[in-house]
């Protein structure tokens, strides 16, 4: 298609009825992903009935802007109250709830907002100009990368285990341990389900992210609260100066590059790329121990990557029809009900529904940025709310995220276990983020493990034979060996100081 007539079809979708849907959607959207255990699929599942009688511009607009505004929307829960509001924002949690603690909410926020609208925009125009092309170099790699990938991924416990690394690595293998419950994912047989069968699809991650991390602050708060006091004397609506948001530009530009790529690959989503982007940071920074206590660059890291899911997520189901996750399965069937077929052939029939996707979905970025700044300072002066009216609050908002999952006494009973459990580990230095990382990680490792050995025939050959695989698996193990490896080295020059 010529740039004239790209130009030709902007009136369609630049006009006042298209930019009041992209305001709408985007306005649900950030409300659904701030709710603890609210997600996109679950979001775009709720709205999609109001698209029904919707021309197909407008409801796809309205779709996309609810799909940006939950990936942005999960931060606030994650800086503000310590829980992720989607599954793609536990890694935001790391450092923004400590930056929220340390009287900087409005820094983090704003972080989080420009973040990722860079990631965003970046993964647009990759949809906008080699969407073919990066699908095929996603769809090329196969289970056993997919695997190396998810292991690589993983190694990010080792710099979240808190003081102790033998202890982040027990919750890594205890969140591993729990992404097991449930049915087989290659044979269909039960595991530890224990006869009950709510347990047979498995442990939900929503309701225990909430028990985990949202209930046991709020335990923390009511039974301790000398232990997780905030600076709320020194609280200021701060904002990121231009020379603070550009001195993160490596970060952003990996972050971006990282997140875009992960999107493209089907069934690996915005918790994978945003955690593998968030560990990338730390090991390029500087002074990695302040990762986990307030730092900015995390949040940077974690943001940027996860939003640039949105964009290169569409790339397979356009480009192929293969959506890859539950997201983009949902906005393919709300495309076909308008009409539109995704796959090889939109391409060269339909090009100007495609460009409408990319050009609208560039829009919708523009508008999350200007919703955000505008709201940041609202949002910010939750964190100055007194505990005594804040905990009551954040228990409502945490018992409607249980309430969306439907099954009320299931989902209720995870959440009591895993805040009581979650407690308790938490007051005996077992750092709590290994668990979910384990849990979120742990299916994509050991599908794609399987699916590689059934086609090797049970030959671990086939992790050794590709060189991407060989390259990510060796990162993978240098990154488990690297903290020792920078202790010896530090007490090797200690002693050769003490010498001289």
């Amino acid at each position: 298609m010529s740039f004239n007539e790209i130009i030709a079809l902007m009136p369609g979708i630049i006009n006042f009825t298209n930019f009041v849907y992209i305001f709408l959607g985007m306005f649900a959207g950030i409300i659904i992903g701030a709710i603890p255990g609210m997600g996109a699929a679950m979001a775009i599942s709720l709205l999609l009935p109001f698209t029904f009688r919707m021309e197909a511009v407008p409801a796809v607009l309205l779709l996309l802007a609810i799909y940006c505004g939950v990936s942005y929307g999960g931060s606030i829960g994650s800086i503000l109250i310590g829980a992720p509001g989607t599954p793609s924002a536990v890694a935001t949690m790391f450092d923004g709830y400590p930056l929220m603690k340390k009287g900087k909410a409005g820094l983090a926020l704003d972080m989080a907002l420009k973040a990722s609208f860079f990631g965003g925009i970046v993964s647009n125009f990759l949809l906008l100009f080699i969407a073919p092309q990066l699908a095929k170099v996603a769809l090329a790699l196969g289970p056993a990368e997919y695997f190396a990938l998810g292991v690589f991924g993983l190694t990010v416990i080792v710099g979240l285990g808190g003081k102790n690394v033998f202890k982040g690595l027990l919750m890594g293998l205890c969140g591993l341990l729990l992404s097991t419950v449930g049915f087989d994912l290659i044979t269909v047989a039960k595991r530890f389900t224990f006869g009950t069968l709510q347990l047979q699809s498995g442990i939900d991650r929503a309701s225990l992210m909430i028990g985990v991390y949202a209930v046991v602050e709020l335990m923390r708060k009511l039974l301790n609260p000398n232990d997780v006091a905030q600076d709320k004397t020194s609280l200021k609506m701060e904002r990121l100066t231009f020379k603070q948001y550009i001195s993160h530009w490596k970060t952003l530009v990996r972050s971006s590059i990282l997140g875009s790529f992960i999107g493209a690959m089907p069934g690996m989503g915005g918790g994978t790329a945003s955690l593998l982007a968030y560990n990338e940071a730390r090991k390029a920074s500087k002074h990695p121990e302040t990762y986990g206590e307030g730092e900015l660059d995390g949040v940077c890291a974690a943001e940027c990557a996860n939003n640039a899911v949105t964009g290169s997520a569409l790339i397979p189901m356009l480009t192929l029809g293969i959506p890859g996750d539950m997201v983009t399965a949902v906005m393919m069937g709300a495309l076909v009900i308008q009409g539109i077929i995704p796959g090889p052939r939109l391409f060269v029939e339909h090009t100007e529904w495609v460009y409408a996707i990319m050009i609208g979905l560039l829009i919708v970025n523009v508008v999350m940025l200007i919703m955000g700044a505008s709201c940041i300072g609202l949002f910010a002066k939750i964190s100055a709310v007194k505990d005594e009216i804040l905990v009551p609050v954040v228990l409502v908002v945490c018992i409607i995220g249980v309430f969306a999952q439907g099954e009320m006494t299931y989902y209720s009973l995870t959440v009591v276990v895993g805040s009581v459990v979650g407690y308790i580990l938490s007051k005996n230095g077992f750092s709590l983020s290994p668990l979910i990382i384990g849990i979120v990680l742990g299916e994509i490792v050991e599908e794609n493990m399987r699916r590689a050995l059934m086609l090797s025939q049970g030959s671990i050959s086939i992790f050794v034979k590709s060189p991407v695989c060989m390259v990510l698996l060796t990162l993978a193990v240098g990154s488990l060996f690297m903290p020792v490896i920078k202790k010896q080295w530090a007490k090797k020059k200690a002693a050769k100081a003490e010498t001289k």
